[in-house]
């Protein structure tokens, strides 16, 4: 009825419209009611929307029949406007800017548009050269002129300047006094500079010394005592310049930028003009601007402290060398947000920790770690995400809070542990504890070895056994439990069985509605399968194939039973088991405990109390502490360890005042360390700060340090003997300092401090240092480095070569090459402050890199095309590898080509996969995992439910819990399993808690079925019953009569036999079967004879059932 009325409100709309256009000419759409603008057909007015004209793609455009001139259309293919001109289609595009000129020779062209030829404008003017000879100026191609006549004084160029104070003096001329000029004695500011042989003088002219005679060089002055002498030259003594031969005792250090003399003052170089880049701490360089460093670029990413530009080169990169060494360390940096690598132990750390984990002990050889409180302790480990451990060798933990204990095991998802060597835990809570088992799914548990449970809360305890669905247990072994429904308490205990709990199976059926359902054959295999045998089932539900005449017996109506001790069968006498044995109660006994005294009911009790056991009481026990009062002691007594009622222990006092109190004549407290350790006493408080005091036994020193470990050689350090150092732990005097001392007054023994020269001071004046009553010298050559450059806080090196730290031969492919190769325990560490998602990164667009961000702890490497590593694709947490992956979720993981982890704990690898649910994994091509902790694996699979399984090709699981595997099957119910044995073509398993096995034949204990279901075996069916076919009439189209009968039997002989041994079907060759000879069959009743896909027949059972019927109708008649 809703439809028929928006159809009836279209029309009425159309019929509108198309009145409008028979009564006016013109047509206006708008809001306000106005009228078209007189010169406009259509006139549409808004200020919200807009004009949506019709959306082709190319072939559909192109494929426009005899379109009209003025045609408009939208092209999606090309995202541009199209207009037919009566005779092609032409795009409407602003792409004036493709137009390019270029000239060849004197033609002059235009893109995609006409040349013309130049040769008639005179372009010959440039060859035309200038040129002086003697007085004669020439023009190539042209005149000449004499300049003779211009000045006739041609020897001007003899005459020379020269300056005496102020006079200048012309030579052969006259001379003027200059002093008049300026006054000014600041002409000191003017600057001489010399480059290459030119001299310039600054706010002046320059001069060209290259005439000037330059074999001086040959002059070389020497010193020999005094004497001053140059080469060639005269000499002369110095002796008479300073006679204070004192100061050579004098010795000039360098500590920082300050510069000390021996007994003398010290100034400051800090000021001296040069490259402040970089600043030496001993062996170490560091650079602390507040602004950016750039290599191979001089603008250096606003937000990049490190930025390093590899530009346009296809074989640059990053390098940091090193020796791998298994004794290496790494430092203990404790908390922080940072990127390192050690090559000591090949270990490399992206993200932030907030305690140890990123400490030496916690790093294992070989391992990488990333995300949030990641520990990778394994060697060659693996872990991502946050919170996740990888303590075995070769294992991964991915997620939230995933931890792989085994050797090469996988943990993933959240809360996941793989504890067995080489097991698999993924999903949500789920352990894998067995020897290569796999837990998936939900709470599920798979303990036993090489066991596998997938689902909602199952355990799979036995060896090689399975458990599927939810809340399911099997514990034998080679066992198989799969779950339709809720199955809490059931426990598949037998060993090699399979049990499938609390739905219906459907084979070749997408909806069963009997516990199985078979669409198709069905064949079993037990030995006594024969000709026009019947299926039978016996009381506890064993199928059997009998002969039809047993089966219209009345034993089947006997039925015993059982009513205190007296045992009934239907239909016949009863008797009484009381006899066999009268001790019925036993199971009636139970035990009790009252005090010590234990007893079982109607039978005798014991006495506990003699049982050895110690309860601190007042006894004496049989270890040697004993407790009276508020004293524990070793006989009883009142010493010992006293604790007051505020919990204040005495020892030597009962009356405590502190948390701990000694008292004695002499009181002592004795810490002995095993041989090779360190005894310590640490004081901390809530804040974090912290002291430490202890004996370092293999430096022998006894350490006061203000800090949480003994480590280092700084604080305070005694030595046996007394010496005491400060920032060494060598000291070889009573005191020894090594680093800076500041005091405020020097007392002496009594006799004053000798041997200081306190008249000779230091000073610096520019870049000129001085030394009082001496020389001075010129320091500004100590800083011309040339390497790198200032720019505002930025520092940046925009050399074309390479930059190599610890090495004098960086690679020639790496623009930076950090070398550690000298160092066991050294690595590349980059550090920051960890702010959360109110942190941003650089929104860098297309380009191949790798960033390491501490803000977000957040880690990329490889290349995007688009937006994918702009910040808001940057999840916290975060990793992403290869191209155009995305890891915007809390501690997601993306690897591979187009691959997008969005949920938090998520993980996407392979080729488009994309695992949007949390803690959902995507991986293989095309997959996708939408549902919370769902798994997709394959090609093109998709897990849409939450706790889903899709596995296999183009499959589908979007029913919570629901699981689909093999190729293009759906599986929408909840807790429903669907199986794909062909292609399903999407056929949906709708119905909740069924198993739809589909598309192919099911063996059971037989590798080749050639049925739907072929059982190799028993077939049992708890509860009796047979097999249910669908027989109704509605559905059935007759074809006629079953006629075959009583001469066809009579041409069967039934035949013992057994199967040859490895035979062409995986026939059981052992047991002895009855049965008829299917080529024999063929001639009498044909449609009791299949074929196999190796042209074997088979008997099908069923018409020579319906035979039989008739050969008993014949019989009667």
């Amino acid at each position: 009825m809703q439809q028929s009325k928006i159809v009836y409100q279209i029309a009425l709309i159309c019929l509108g419209l198309f009145l409008e256009g028979q009564l006016s000419a013109q047509v206006a759409i708008n809001q306000d009611n106005s009228t078209p603008d007189p010169s406009a057909m259509l006139d549409i007015k808004s200020d919200t929307k807009g004009l949506l004209i019709p959306r082709l793609n190319s072939t559909q455009r192109t494929g426009i029949a005899t379109p009209a001139a003025g045609l408009l259309v939208y092209d999606n293919s090309t995202s541009s406007f199209w207009y037919y001109t009566g005779t092609v289609w032409q795009e409407i595009t602003l792409n004036s800017d493709d137009q390019v000129l270029s000239l060849s020779g004197t033609n002059l062209s235009i893109e995609n548009g006409n040349s013309i030829d130049l040769a008639f404008i005179d372009t010959d003017t440039d060859d035309q050269t200038l040129s002086l000879s003697g007085t004669t100026l020439s023009i190539a191609d042209g005149n000449s002129v004499d300049l003779a006549s211009i000045d006739t004084d041609t020897d001007t160029d003899d005459q020379t300047l020269s300056l005496t104070g102020t006079t200048l003096a012309i030579e052969d001329g006259n001379s003027v006094d200059l002093a008049s000029i300026d006054t000014d004695t600041d002409t000191d500011d003017q600057t001489l500079s010399l480059s290459g042989t030119t001299l310039a003088i600054e706010d002046g002219n320059s001069v060209d010394l290259s005439g000037i005679d330059t074999d001086t060089d040959d002059q070389t002055l020497s010193l020999s005592g005094t004497t001053l002498s140059i080469a060639d030259g005269n000499s002369v003594d110095l002796a008479s310049i300073d006679t204070d031969t004192d100061t050579d005792d004098q010795t000039l250090s360098l500590s920082g930028t300050t510069l000390a003399i021996e007994d003398g003052n010290s100034v400051d170089l800090a000021s001296i003009a040069g490259d402040n880049d970089w600043t030496t701490s001993g062996n170490d360089l560091y650079n602390s601007n507040s602004g950016n460093i750039g290599i191979g670029t001089s603008n250096p990413d606003p937000v990049a402290k490190l930025h390093v530009d590899l530009g346009t080169s296809i074989t640059d990169g990053i390098l940091v060398t090193g020796t791998f060494d298994n004794s290496s360390t790494v430092p203990d940096l404790n908390a922080g947000s940072r990127m390192m690598f050690f090559p000591g132990k090949a270990a490399f750390r992206a993200g932030q920790v907030t305690g140890v984990l990123w400490n030496d002990i916690s790093v294992g050889n070989r391992s990488t770690a990333f995300g949030l409180n990641t520990q990778a302790q394994g060697g060659n480990s693996t872990a991502m995400g946050s919170n996740t451990s990888a303590y075995g060798a070769n294992s991964t933990a991915m997620g939230n809070s995933t931890e792989a204990f085994g050797g090469n095991s996988t943990a993933m998802g959240r809360n996941s542990n793989a504890v067995g060597n080489s097991s698999t835990a993924m999903g949500d809570g789920t352990t894998a504890s067995g020897i290569a088992s796999t837990a998936m799914g939900i709470s599920t548990f798979a303990s036993g070895d090489y066991a596998l449970a997938v689902g909602n809360g199952n355990t799979a305890s036995g060896d090689q056994s399975v458990a599927i669905g939810e809340k399911i247990t099997v514990s034998g072994h080679h066992s198989v439990g799969i779950a339709l429904n809720d199955q809490t308490g059931t426990n598949v205990n037998q060993n090699n069985v399979m049990a499938i709990m609390g739905g219906n199976v459907g084979i070749a059926t997408a909806s069963p509605n009997e516990a199985l359902e078979v669409n198709g054959n069905i064949r079993m295999t037990d030995g006594t399968q024969a000709a026009g045998r019947v299926m039978v089932s016996d009381a506890s539900g064993t199928g059997s194939w009998q002969n039809p005449n047993s089966v219209f017996t009345d034993t089947d109506d006997q039925t015993l039973s059982l009513s205190g001790t007296t045992l009934s069968i239907a239909d016949g006498n009863s008797v009484d088991l009381a006899s066999i044995d009268t001790d019925t109660d036993t199971d009636d006994q139970n035990l009790s405990l009252s005090g010590t005294t234990l007893a079982i009911e109607d039978g005798n009790s014991v006495d506990l109390g003699t049982l050895p056991g110690d309860d601190l009481g007042s006894h004496t026990a049989s270890q040697t502490i004993n407790l009276n009062g508020n004293y524990l002691s070793g006989d009883g007594d009142s010493e010992g360890i006293f604790i007051d009622a505020d919990g204040k222990v005495g020892i030597g006092t009962a009356t405590p005042t502190n948390e701990l109190h000694l008292k004695a004549v002499q009181p002592k407290i004795r810490m002995e360390a095993v041989a090779g350790n360190n005894p310590s006493i640490n004081f901390n408080d809530e804040i974090g700060q912290n002291a430490v005091i202890g004996w370092v036994a293999n430096e022998s020193v006894f350490k006061v340090k203000a800090e949480d470990n003994l480590g280092g050689a700084d604080g305070l350090n005694i030595k046996p003997g007394g010496n005491v150092g400060i920032g060494t732990v060598t000291p070889v005097s009573e005191l020894e300092i090594n680093g800076t001392a500041t005091a405020t007054a020097f007392v002496g023994d009594g006799s004053g401090l000798t041997g200081i020269l306190d008249d000779q001071m230091l000073s610096l004046s520019g870049t000129t240092l001085s030394i009082e009553d001496g020389n001075s010298v010129d320091l500004s050559g100590l800083v011309d480095d040339m390497d790198w450059t200032a720019s505002g806080a930025d520092l940046y090196n925009a050399n074309s070569g390479n930059i190599g730290i610890g090495t004098t031969t960086p690679e020639s492919t790496a623009k930076l090459h950090v070398d550690l190769s000298d160092s066991a325990s050294e690595g590349f560490l980059v550090t920051g402050t960890y702010s959360g998602p109110a942190a941003t990164i650089p929104s860098l667009g297309a380009g191949s890199r790798m960033m390491y961000y501490p803000g977000k702890a957040a880690f990329r490497a490889g290349k995007v095309t688009g937006n994918q590593w702009n910040d808001g694709n940057v999840g916290v947490y975060s990793t992403a590898f290869g191209i155009n992956s995305k890891a915007s979720g809390f501690g997601s993981t993306a690897f591979g080509l187009t691959a997008s982890a969005i949920g938090s704990g998520s993980l996407a690898t392979g080729i488009g996969t994309s695992a949007t649910g949390d803690y959902s994994t995507a991986m293989g091509y095309s997959t996708t995992a939408s549902g919370d902790y769902s798994t997709a694996l394959g090609h093109s699979s998709i897990a849409g439910g939450n706790y889903s399984l899709a596995v296999g090709y183009d499959c589908s699981a979007s029913g919570n819990y629901s699981t689909a595997i093999g190729r293009r099957i759906v599986v929408s119910g909840q807790n429903s399993i669907g199986i794909a044995l062909n292609d399903q073509a999407l056929n949906d398993i709708t119905e909740d808690y069924i198993m739809a096995i589909m598309g192919g034949n099911v063996g059971i204990n037989n590798k080749n079925p050639v049925f739907t279901l072929t059982v190799n075996g028993d077939a049992g069916k708890p509860g009796g019953g047979s097999w249910s076919n669908a027989s109704d009439k509605r559905l059935k189209d007759i074809k006629g009569d079953f006629t075959r009968g009583l001469s066809a039997l009579e041409q069967l002989q039934p035949i013992y036999y057994h199967y040859k041994k490895d035979n062409a079907v995986g026939l059981p060759s052992d047991p002895q079967y009855i049965g008829l000879i299917a080529q024999e069959v063929q001639k009498v009743i044909p449609e009791a004879v299949e074929t196999d896909k190796g042209d074997y027949l088979f008997l099908n059972n069923d018409p020579i059932i319906w035979t039989m019927l008739n050969a008993i109708k014949e019989l009667k008649a």
